[in-house]
Formats: structure tokens, C-alpha cells, sequence
């Protein structure tokens, strides 16, 4: 008979890959009223049960599937979890809500590793008092754009003490920005900002001054000091465009709760093109409202918020201004520079103290002493989108990354707290901030987007890596994190498990590559309110591929439901003694591991773990079994021993130590006995 090959490009096989991937699931083929009808057929039915023949019936009659017997014999079994051979509505309810989850693209794309897992690194500052601003500086290139390539940090203490660092947060230079009118009196800065187009660094402070630096050069030179303000400046923003022909903008927020926009057009520097005439100008406020600083347009919004300005911004996106302050009448307020558009007002009873705005999104994320995170639309300030409120303490700083889906939130208790924006949960709680970074001084924080750390400012520098980057050479994310310990193939729903080092179970398709459910922490003990991971050592399946046992490091051994991802029982065979192999048999769980002992375990609800004879010397750390009768294990030390499955007794032992040794006897031996042959064929021959 002639043998036909055929090839992957053959019609056929295209076809039949055609129609396995564009195969449906049950919950995708199911409509509201066919599901009606069936709910109907169940009712119809002796005791409201189904068994397979009238499902699959129903399945072609009423929802109209159409699928081989095999493909619903597998089916069925997914759906009678309890193997009683009929199912009632609500067990197939709960696989449609299974299958419903497995759907759930977060569920798939949800990551191993937390996003916090070193310590931070801590850095002097170099200051004499606490640091209150840390600012990135950035190179501007002749196209306008920046990065975090390319720059510098800067902090600044109440002193006015400014300290410049490098990328790597080394230190360069010390440079001192102080009020030239004052002979006695010291200064006391209270907010910084950098205008990298221009190259001019400007501070505020409770002088009710702002002075702007000239920073060309390495140079440090005071050249415009606008006095005599209102009131104090506590914080500033500064904005400016790739487009140089567009406006540059200064945002101030004072302790009126006033805001203060100064415009100016960056062409040439600006207003802080050096002068020929004069080194430094000084003008009153009230002049340079009344224009007598060239380039400057100044427009100041009276008595926003009731309390001190917490936060000013401009976002490009929204093409609005935005403050915060921590009082009740207006917390948060979003708003043009003209008037002409309306006004959005936020109201929160105890106020906002921090925010920040996702422009890819179009989220704006506000925090408060309440301890609340809120996600807003920055254009309903009625209500909020979500709330997080799992803080102790004010919130002080906020980072979003990934367009809006991770949210980081920094309390002034040094605690910082990771949350899934798409899922509603907090995923880390990160309290390992040290005492010495900030005990009663304020915090202040700037976000690395490239290298994604966060570097945190007070009496010392803490940086903190959030989110490991990934080398996608060895890994994409989203398998494990440490080693694999086991891969198993369920036949039954056909699909690929495995168990690793970092206490994960993960399930795939084989077909698509795809992640399909994850279980984290499978093996894992509660220390201070933090997940401590177990190594998965030892895995396997029951007779009907429907339960997963998993054996860890610490002794304990679990079984899962594999359908529904639940844990079944949790027992401990033998308190720090590594499981490292574990077997199905007969309703039994034998394992074995680093007691030198086979230990049987029932399957039923029962704890009871019965030991076989002792006769390891050491630690076990294989083993294989041959139904219907026999178990053989292996030691450490090459003990290897055959059991009978039925009695628990060893019938055989073998001592595979030194093999090569062993090997070289024999062949001596063999030798010797030719030779002795050799010697008898040549007494006959003579």
C-alpha cells in the first residue's frame, strides 16, 4: 500500500486549521432566548437534571451547536464537575461563567511579579534641611522634544540651598539661589521649577518673590526678580510646546488660593534674553502686571479655593489649567486661561492635596488627606469614576504609567499602594520606605518614565524601580518569573500546565499560545500582611484530569479544582520537608520527598497521611510508577527501591551508587574470564 504524505500547505490541512481557530465556545454561541428554551427543557426534566444524551440533544436542537460526540463527551465532563452523570441549570450556568472569565483578556494579560519587589536605594542629599522640590531638567533638542535621556536633577532646600545631579543621581555642583535684598534675614524657598527651552531655572518664596536663574553655561545668574507679590507663592508649573511659535506658560498658586498664569512667547528666550543694558531686572508685581516687563502677559484668577494651592497644572490635551487645594468649597479646579470656556469645579469634603492626568486616556486622578484616591472625568465633577481608600494617611504624590491602567499612590506614612485600574483592586502594598527618608517632613517625588523608577526627595534621596524592565529576548512577561518545576497535558481539556518556583500555576493553549489562567501565590504562608511564596516542587492529575495536586517546598500539599481554579484541601504531610514527586492512584495521593518516606494520602475531605516502611536512607528525590503494580523511587544517596502498589511493601532494592566503577569490574571480570578460555583452548590445542 502506497503511503500519501501531505504537507502543511495542502488545502486540507488549511482548512481544518481554518475552522479550529475560528471555532466558538458554548457562551459565544449562546443567545438570550435559546438559553430561555433550555432553561425550559430543565425545568421539563425528572428532577430538573440532564444527562449527557439529553444535553447533547438539547445542544443541537435548542442552541443549536453542533459538535462531534467526543467534543461533547469532553465538554460534558467540564460541566459535571461532581461526576454524578447528570447536571442540573446551575452547573451549566457556573461553566458559562467559567468560560465567560477565560474570555476576560485582563485575566490573560495579568503579570506574575509584583511591580515592587527591591528595597530602595538611599542617597544623601547633600542638603542641610529636608528637600522640598526634586525636578527633572531636560535637554531640550532643536526640535523641541525631550526625554529622559538626556538631562539632569535638581533639588532645592528651604535654605535655597539647589544641588545639581546627573542621570545617575551623582552629584555635580552646589549653586545657592537667595534674595540679593536681604542682609539678615535668611531665605525660605518654597516651591522650583525649571524652563529648559530657555534655560532658566525659577524659584519662589515666602519673601513673596519669584526669582528667575540663568543657567547657560553652567551658569547660575539671577536675572529677573519680580517682588512684592500678592501673596506667597507655594507652588508652580511650567509648560512649554513642541511648537516654539505657541505660548509658554508659568502656572502660580498662592496662599490665597489665587491662581497666577504668566504667557510668553519662547522665540529667542523670551522676556529672559540677556540684556546689553542690565544684569538683573527687578520689577514690582504690580508693574509687571501693568506690562512693563516686555513678553510677559499675566493673568491671575482671584480666590479660586478658600485654603492654601496645593498643585497647579497645564495639560496640552485638555488644553486647560488645573489646581487643587485642600478645601471643601472648591477642591479641584479645571479651566482655560480666557474664562471663555466653563469652569468644572470638584468638591471633595476634606480637599485635594495631590493629582495628576493621563492624557492617553483622559483619566485625572486626584488625592487628598482623606486618604482617597478618586479617578475622575476632568469634565464631571460630579461624581467619581472610582475610589480607592485603602490609605492610612494624606496622600501626597500620584504616578500614572500604562495609559492609565496602573496607578501608584504615595501617603505621607511612606506607604506606597499599586493599583489595577481595570480590575478595581489594589495589587501591592509597599511599606518598605525607611524612617530616615521622611518622619515629619513632606515628600516630594519625580517619575522616570524611561527606566520607570520613582525617586523620592526629603531628608534623604530613595530610588525605587517599579516594574523591572523586560528582556524580551528571554521572556515577555507574562510566563514565570522563576524556575519551571513541572509540565503536565491535561488530555481531558487540552491544555498545558505548569507549576514553578514562584508558587504560580499557569495554564495554556497549546494551539494559540496563549496564557489562559493564572493562579498566583498557589503555595504561599501570610507574614505581615504580605504573600511569602513556596516553591511548587511536585505536581500531577487524577485519573479524570479534573483535580490537580501540587506539592511545595514547605511539605504542604494542595488540591485544585482544575475546572474552576478553587483549592479543594490543603494538607500538610510533613511540616519543611519538600515534596519533590507526587502520584495518583486509586482515590490515593502518594508523594514523597525529603522525609525519605512514601506517604499516602486519601482523597476524600480526610487529613490522614499514612507512612509506608521506612527503608531510605536518605532523601527521595525521584520517582515513577507502573500501573497496575509498581512504584519505584530513588535517593540521593542511588538507593532504588520497587514497590508494590497494592501491599505499601518493598519487594526489591538496588544500590546504583558508582556505576562506573561497577561497570569497570564487570568488565574486568569479562576479561579475566576470556582470558581464563583463552588459556584452557591453548592446553587443548598443545
Amino acid at each position: 500500500m502506497d503511503m500519501i504524505f501531505v504537507g502543511k500547505n495542502h488545502p486540507s490541512i488549511q482548512e481544518a486549521f481554518e475552522r479550529f481557530f475560528e471555532t466558538k465556545n458554548v457562551v459565544e454561541q449562546c443567545t438570550e432566548q435559546s438559553l430561555a428554551c433550555l432553561h425550559n427543557a430543565f425545568l421539563a426534566t425528572k428532577d430538573r437534571k440532564m444527562d449527557s444524551s439529553q444535553l447533547y440533544d438539547a445542544f443541537r436542537t435548542i442552541l443549536k451547536i453542533e459538535m462531534s460526540q467526543d467534543d461533547f463527551r469532553v465538554l460534558f465532563k467540564k460541566i459535571d464537575m461532581k461526576l454524578k452523570g447528570k447536571v442540573t441549570w446551575n452547573r451549566f450556568l457556573s461553566y458559562l461563567l467559567i468560560e465567560f472569565r477565560n474570555i476576560d483578556s485582563s485575566l490573560k494579560l495579568q503579570k506574575l511579579e509584583v511591580p515592587l519587589t527591591d528595597l530602595p536605594k538611599l542617597l544623601k542629599t547633600r542638603h542641610r534641611t529636608s528637600v522640598c522640590r526634586i525636578i527633572f531638567c531636560p535637554e531640550v533638542l532643536p526640535d523641541r522634544s525631550t526625554s529622559f535621556r538626556r538631562g539632569c536633577y535638581l533639588t532645592v532646600s528651604r535654605d535655597g540651598v539647589i544641588n545639581y545631579w546627573s542621570l545617575d543621581l551623582e552629584y555635580e555642583r552646589t549653586v545657592q539661589s537667595k534674595n540679593p535684598y536681604l542682609k539678615i534675614q535668611s531665605t525660605v524657598i518654597t516651591d522650583m521649577i525649571v524652563l529648559p527651552d530657555v534655560q532658566v531655572v525659577c524659584t519662589s518664596s515666602t519673601e513673596c518673590d519669584l526669582r528667575f536663574y540663568d543657567v547657560v553655561a553652567r551658569k547660575f545668574d539671577l536675572r529677573i526678580l519680580i517682588s512684592s507679590l500678592e501673596n506667597a507663592v507655594v507652588c508652580m508649573y511650567y509648560y512649554f510646546s513642541t511648537d516654539i511659535q505657541q505660548n509658554s506658560y508659568i502656572v502660580l498658586g498662592d496662599t490665597s488660593g489665587s491662581i497666577i498664569i504668566m504667557a510668553f512667547n519662547p522665540t529667542d528666550r523670551g522676556p529672559f534674553k540677556p540684556s546689553t543694558v542690565y544684569d538683573m531686572i527687578t520689577l514690582r508685581y504690580a508693574d509687571v502686571i501693568k506690562g512693563e516687563l516686555q513678553g510677559f502677559d499675566v493673568t491671575v484668577f482671584k480666590n479660586i479655593h478658600t485654603n492654601w494651592t496645593c498643585q497647579v497644572a497645564y495639560y496640552e490635551s485638555l488644553r486647560m489649567f488645573v489646581s487643587s487645594s485642600q478645601c471643601s468649597v472648591c477642591s479641584l479646579c479645571v479651566f482655560d486661561a480666557t474664562g471663555a470656556r466653563t469652569q468644572y469645579r470638584f468638591q471633595v469634603p476634606m480637599g485635594i492635596s495631590c493629582f495628576t492626568l493621563c492624557e492617553e486616556s483622559r483619566i485625572l486622578v486626584t488625592g487628598g488627606p482623606d486618604c482617597v484616591v478618586r479617578i475622575w472625568n476632568p469634565f464631571v465633577p460630579g461624581k467619581a469614576n472610582a475610589i480607592f481608600s485603602e490609605h492610612r494617611s494624606t496622600i501626597c504624590a500620584l504616578v500614572v504609567i500604562d495609559a492609565g491602567k496602573r496607578i501608584y499612590s504615595l501617603s505621607k506614612d511612606r506607604c506606597i499602594k499599586v493599583w489595577d485600574v481595570a480590575s478595581l483592586n489594589c495589587i501591592q502594598t509597599y511599606n518598605k520606605l525607611p524612617s530616615e527618608l521622611s518622619e515629619y517632613t513632606q515628600m516630594t517625588i519625580v517619575f522616570n518614565t524611561l527606566t520607570r523608577t520613582m525617586i523620592i526627595a526629603s531628608m534623604m534621596i530613595a530610588i525605587l524601580v517599579c516594574e523591572h524592565v523586560i528582556n524580551e529576548e528571554t521572556s515577555d512577561g507574562y510566563t514565570h518569573t522563576k524556575g519551571v518545576s513541572c509540565v503536565l497535558y491535561n488530555q481531558l481539556f487540552r491544555v498545558i500546565v505548569s507549576t514553578g518556583l514562584d508558587s504560580c500555576i499557569i495554564v495554556w493553549d497549546p494551539w494559540r499560545g496563549h496564557r489562559l489562567r493564572l493562579i498566583s501565590h498557589a503555595h504561599s504562608i501570610m507574614r505581615y500582611g504580605q504573600h511569602a511564596d513556596i516553591e511548587i516542587t511536585a505536581a500531577c492529575f487524577d485519573d479524570s484530569e479534573q483535580f490537580l495536586v501540587t506539592g511545595a517546598r514547605d511539605g504542604s500539599l494542595k488540591m485544585w479544582n482544575f475546572n474552576t481554579g478553587l483549592c479543594l484541601r490543603n494538607v500538610m504531610v510533613d511540616h519543611q520537608c519538600e515534596i519533590t514527586n507526587v502520584v495518583w492512584y486509586k482515590n490515593q495521593i502518594l508523594c514523597c520527598g525529603w522525609n525519605k518516606r512514601v506517604t499516602e494520602v486519601a482523597a476524600s475531605e480526610s487529613d490522614i497521611c499514612k507512612n509506608w516502611t521506612n527503608n531510605h536512607t536518605d532523601d527521595i528525590l525521584c520517582a515513577a510508577i507502573k500501573f497496575p503494580q509498581l512504584l519505584a523511587t530513588g535517593t540521593y544517596n542511588g538507593e532504588l527501591i520497587l514497590w508494590n502498589l497494592e501491599t505499601g511493601q518493598p519487594f526489591r532494592q538496588y544500590q546504583v551508587t558508582n556505576v562506573s566503577k561497577r561497570y569497570i569490574t564487570m568488565m574486568n571480570a569479562q576479561e579475566a574470564t576470556s582470558n581464563e578460555i583463552g588459556k584452557s583452548i591453548d592446553q587443548e590445542m598443545k
